[in-house]
């Protein structure tokens, strides 16, 4: 894929995730039956649980990322293969007439080669991706373009060019987040919504709690922890993710090795919508869990998101 993540995409992103597949199969044995949010299945609590076993970690395609809508009765996700869907395309299943539809192209996208990596805000009205075939403003320059579509009343905007980025982390609040790459590490940064589109990018400070070989950050949806990869920072067992709180004023927490907690050789989470599950990869395989997990890692005097 040759607008495949620098360093920020190690080996493990080639654990599939497909729900796809489901849908070649379905022509013989049929797309499984599956209602309620989530693909149907039971809420994890405080322990990690394989999310959909035999639905996704399947292995003939790869998947990046994936991530339900508010609601979760919708799930987008890139795929790739071999053959189909070389450069990336993004897939959607979502609930019709009370149960999960086999995953197609989403109309979203149609006409945009090369398109992967999407997230959404927690609102569902603003998408982010990364497309290789979509032009760059003058002076942009880059190999990861980041780019951005919002749902109006009279339908979705033309993709904006945002920056130079993976994927990015959206807030209740319309702040998005996103690793920034220096010279020699990467760092989180933001972006505060206005009018006109996004302010000028900040920092998360201190800036020496972070940098390093940083990964696939996401952000809770109202802006009061962090988790990301690191192969660098202190961590227990073979997890990779680390938390990070935020503190009154918006500083940030030292970051703190969730291998405590997930006894799983853990990687690139994400949030859903609602804030209520953390999901992640782990031995070829997306698990999910209570998002209440990471409250026993958060220091004392550092009650929740203050505005």
């Amino acid at each position: 894929m040759s607008a495949c993540p620098l360093r920020s995409v190690p080996v493990f992103l080639a654990l599939s995730l497909s729900l796809a597949l489901q849908a070649s199969a379905a022509q013989e044995a049929g797309f499984p039956n599956l209602k309620g949010p989530y693909l149907g299945q039971e809420p994890p609590g405080m322990e990690p649980e394989v999310f959909a076993p035999g639905v996704v970690s399947l292995p003939e395609y790869r998947s990046y990322t994936y991530v339900f809508l508010p609601g979760g009765e919708e799930c987008v996700f890139d795929l790739y293969g071999d053959t189909q869907y070389q450069d990336g395309a993004i897939f959607t299943t979502r609930v019709k007439e009370g149960k999960w539809i086999e995953p197609e192209p989403h109309e979203i996208f149609a006409g945009i080669d090369d398109v992967f990596l999407p997230r959404v805000s927690p609102d569902g009205r603003t998408w982010f991706f990364t497309s290789s075939s979509l032009s760059m403003p003058e002076g942009a320059k880059g190999r990861t373009p980041l780019f951005y579509i919002e749902r109006t009343d009279s339908g979705w905007t033309p993709p904006r060019y945002l920056t130079q980025a993976i994927h990015a982390s959206v807030t209740l609040e319309g702040t998005v987040y996103y690793m920034v790459e220096g010279r020699d590490a990467a760092f989180p940064g933001f972006r505060k919504r206005r009018e006109d589109g996004y302010s000028e990018v900040e920092l998360c400070q201190p800036t020496e709690y972070f940098g390093g070989n940083m990964a696939h950050l996401v952000v809770a949806p109202d802006e009061s922890y962090m988790l990301f990869d690191s192969d660098e920072r202190p961590r227990i067992g073979e997890c990779r993710l680390h938390v990070s709180f935020r503190k009154p004023g918006g500083t940030w927490t030292t970051p703190m090795s969730l291998g405590g907690l997930i006894g799983l050789k853990a990687a690139m989470a994400w949030i859903s919508p609602d804030g209520r599950y953390i999901f992640f990869k782990a031995n070829d395989n997306v698990y999910w869990v209570d998002a209440r997990i990471v409250e026993k890692l958060k220091p004392k005097g550092i009650s929740g998101r203050e505005h």
